[in-house]
């Protein structure tokens, strides 16, 4: 009978083993699942130019050019600060320009 459950793709486990898995995998799940996401710091323009020793000019382009995109918070544009750190450690994934 066991070979036959194991041909089906059956198998028997012993519910003492089980347990343990099962109860690690439902906790992990709980954790993530209530886990408060990282807030995202907004910088302001000034702020952005600062660290990245540019004119405002400079990243109306970018934004234009889809580079380093602004968000409007309460009406007022913003830049993610990862969005920003990308650039400065020349890791950023929607590089549509190339700098010197």
């Amino acid at each position: 009978m066991p070979e036959e459950l194991l041909k089906n793709g059956l198998a028997i486990v012993d519910l003492n083993l089980l347990k343990p898995l099962l109860t690690d995998i439902v906790e992990e799940a709980i954790v993530k699942h209530f886990e408060k996401p990282k807030e995202e710091k907004m910088l302001k323009i000034a702020q952005v130019c600062a660290m990245l020793d540019v004119d405002k000019s400079t990243l109306w382009h970018w934004n234009e050019e889809g580079y380093l995109k602004k968000i409007y918070i309460g009406g007022k544009p913003r830049y993610k600060e990862s969005e920003v750190l990308a650039i400065l450690d020349g890791r950023t994934s929607n590089r549509k320009r190339q700098t010197a």
